[in-house]
């Protein structure tokens, strides 16, 4: 009896240690949110969100509430201004509470709960328990979902995309429509919450998902199982029409009315040369709190980084035999990532045409998608790592092309420093002219954010050892896991810490 007690106490403790990962980190970097010593005072939490939340909240707590707010202009329906998310259940229960105190616990509920939402998605796709927490606790606080923090808008929507994907994926593994009826649910509630975007980009990849799924396999189920989406897209709408419509006759009376011009939807794009950030995020500057930011835009709109391990464990997901959700994820990932280039991807113009998508601008968030695919490949990568399952063969040619990639890449950004910083036959006139195309958005001038990066990567400092450090941390498991060694449980326990480490410090 004794023995079967330990067993049951051992299984509830190794599926309770995730989450105590995912709080403890959350606790960690958010600590002066909780204890109320600090608010994110900086860009719009500063300009429109803190305001607004303070004046509904004070209404609330004094049992009074209005959808109209006579200190805007001359007055302004602030229930029809999606951002505040006035209908989104959770937005009145936190403003019931003293004002800082439920802004607060508002973005710090949420960035848990994404991160509680992906480890979730991550073990229904049966990876383990280590490679989930690989994927969950960096997305917590890197990448779109991280900058965001001054849109808590977009990070109460974002949350919940990743249980959009676990119930499309309980629905189709086991044809029922009871869990496309809660997708539709969470599509409904990301309606309310404020960033019409996000559920837009569900609705448009789903269907994808649901036809490259291999189950159902019979045809008529495939069918079946459409139509179930279809019907829970029409309830998700249907559900958050009570804050969609006035924030269309809001539109009606704003520059969007009609959609925007190729070129205004064009704001927020994600310059070419701005990809450095998925490796070094730093390389364009901290931020527009922290001045000196050479980048497009604002600091959020272009932060991509999701840390540098689940990036180098992601092209073994892709290795033979290769499963199903890593190919669908290759190609999410991708094609958002050609639509987050704006125009110059060439697919966000014709994107644009659809309804919805018209009157919207930024295409670089949809790299938010791109965020969340390299991250469960790279999770999916580390699973089959850690359980031995790379055969030699592959464990070799990951080794040597991170390898070649790296040096090849080294040697190529040395070259070019030493020819601009020497000026060899006007080699910066000709640098500041071939780059403009990569610089798409950014207002500098390029010979200016030319001579930012060219002293971002000759100055010694230690952004640009992390990146290296994980790179040989990463080489010498590839290299020496299939001999034997390290240990299995202690070098995946190493990865996951180093991985929560890489993302909390460039936080």
């Amino acid at each position: 009896m004794e023995d079967g007690t330990r067993i049951i106490e051992a299984r509830d403790g190794r599926r309770i240690w995730p989450f105590l990962l995912l709080a403890v980190t959350v606790f960690l970097f958010f600590r002066h949110l909780i204890f109320l010593q600090k608010v994110p005072w900086v860009s719009d939490i500063r300009n429109y969100y803190l305001p607004n939340w303070e004046y509904l909240s004070g209404l609330l707590r004094g049992g009074r509430f209005s959808f109209w707010c006579s200190g805007i202009y001359c007055g302004f329906p602030l229930f029809a201004d999606s951002e505040m998310g006035i209908f989104y259940p959770p937005v009145p229960l936190f403003m019931l509470l003293p004002s800082t105190a439920g802004f607060n616990y508002y973005l710090v509920l949420h960035y848990l709960l994404g991160g509680c939402f992906l480890y979730l998605y991550c073990r229904l796709l049966d990876l383990g328990r280590p490679a989930s927490c690989l994927a969950a606790a960096p997305f917590m606080l890197s990448g779109f979902f991280f900058a965001h923090l001054v849109h808590p808008n977009v990070v109460a929507t974002l949350a919940w995309m990743p249980l959009y994907l676990y119930l499309l994926e309980r629905a189709l593994r086991e044809e029922r429509f009871s869990f496309h009826l809660l997708a539709g649910g969470v599509l409904g509630l990301q309606c309310l919450s404020g960033f019409l975007m996000i559920p837009l980009i569900e609705a448009l990849l789903s269907p994808f998902y649901l036809l490259l799924h291999p189950r159902p396999a019979r045809r008529s189920s495939k069918v079946a199982a459409l139509a179930y989406w279809g019907g829970s897209v029409l309830l998700g709408f249907g559900l958050g029409m009570i804050q969609n419509l006035p924030s269309y006759h809001l539109v009606n009376s704003s520059y969007r009315a009609g959609g925007l011009s190729s070129s205004l939807s064009n704001v927020g794009n994600l310059p070419p040369m701005q990809l450095v950030g998925a490796l070094f995020p730093r390389a364009f500057g901290r931020g527009l709190a922290q001045s000196g930011y050479l980048g497009a835009w604002t600091f959020e709109e272009t932060y991509i980084y999701v840390g540098i391990l689940p990036l180098l464990f992601a092209p073994a997901a892709l290795g033979k035999p290769r499963r199903w959700p890593a190919q669908f994820l290759f190609w999410a990932g991708a094609v958002s990532l050609v639509l987050s280039l704006g125009n110059q991807g060439l697919l966000w113009p014709l994107l644009h045409r659809l309804p919805g998508f018209h009157v919207l601008k930024g295409p670089g968030r949809f790299f938010l998608v791109t965020n969340i695919c390299l991250l469960v490949l790279g999770a999916m990568g580390f699973d089959r790592w850690r359980k031995g399952d790379l055969k030699p063969g592959q464990s070799r040619r990951l080794f040597r092309g991170w390898a070649v990639l790296a040096a090849v890449s080294t040697a190529l950004l040395a070259l070019l420093v030493t020819l601009y910083r020497a000026d060899v036959l006007h080699f910066r006139d000709f640098a500041a002219a071939a780059s403009g195309p990569f610089l798409s958005g950014i207002k500098l001038p390029a010979s200016q954010v030319l001579e930012g990066l060219t002293a971002y990567f000759t100055s010694p400092h230690v952004e640009l050892l992390i990146p290296l450090g994980l790179l040989l941390f990463f080489l010498f498991l590839v290299r020496y896991r299939w001999r034997g060694a390290p240990s299995r449980r202690t070098a995946a326990a190493l990865v996951v810490i180093l991985a929560v480490l890489d993302v909390l410090y460039m936080a």
